[in-house]
């Protein structure tokens, strides 16, 4: 957390141009920053870091536009940066209940749910293209986030993102990136995660049978850069630790 407070620009966000990053997702790092303080306990009102929580916040909302959508100039990316930033806004939200703080949330759900989902689907890069895993699993937390913290969200969304994840998982219980792709440990750990946000028991079988099999088909190993790894180390290690045990 301090290294994150000594690299944050005096309006708030992060410059990935500072964090030798090759593409600008200021938003989607400046919202995953965010996060980090909130998980730690701090708010826009209170804790060490509330200043940086505040300036963060505030600077997010003034990348939202009219139509609730929050995302860097030109991030062909937007779906993750979205989902990012919106869940990042529910999260502060519901640990500071200010005002302001919740029109922006609720405005990035109302995008979420109306204009972004594929009617009873998922979500991807773009609005209404047909969906992915990676891009889904962050929405179903923003969405579950937003629904804890007392926001409007419609249950059709989550109906819909179970729909999805059950046309990308197999009969054992594996998933995949997209339809008509094969099952991978990666996006099997995501799906894992996104049923557990939306209330399925650890005991069920689906869980405990796709968590056997992350376990056994590979654990997550240190590299120095790597899509897979990077996802691999957040979404298994957050699966496993809602599963409990062992």
């Amino acid at each position: 957390l301090r290294w994150l407070a000594r690299h944050q620009e005096a309006d708030g966000h992060w410059d990935t141009r500072k964090l030798e990053a090759s593409q600008r997702y200021d938003v989607g790092v400046s919202g995953l920053a965010t996060l980090a303080f909130l998980g730690a306990g701090h708010t826009e009102k209170s804790g060490k870091y509330r200043d940086n929580v505040r300036r963060a916040v505030a600077w997010l909302i003034t990348q939202q536009n009219d139509e609730g959508a929050v995302s860097s100039p030109g991030g062909h990316k937007f779906g993750y940066e979205h989902a990012i930033a919106g869940l990042a806004l529910a999260e502060a939200y519901g640990m500071a209940q200010n005002p302001v703080t919740r029109e922006a949330a609720q405005k990035a759900i109302n995008w979420t749910v109306d204009k972004h989902q594929v009617p009873y689907g998922g979500w991807r890069y773009k609005a209404r293209e047909p969906a992915d895993t990676s891009v889904t699993g962050w929405f179903i937390m923003q969405l579950k986030s937003a629904k804890v913290a007392g926001l409007k969200v419609d249950h059709s969304a989550f109906q819909g993102a179970t729909k999805f994840l059950d046309e990308i998982t197999d009969a054992r219980s594996r998933s995949s990136y997209m339809k008509g792709r094969g099952p991978t440990h990666i996006m099997t750990g995501v799906a894992v995660v996104g049923r557990q946000f939306m209330g399925v028991r650890n005991d069920s079988p689906l869980l405990k049978n796709a968590t056997d099999y992350m376990l056994k088909t590979r654990l997550p190993v240190w590299q120095s850069s790597g899509y897979g790894t990077f996802y691999y180390w957040y979404y298994g290690t957050l699966a496993m630790f809602q599963m409990g045990g062992k």
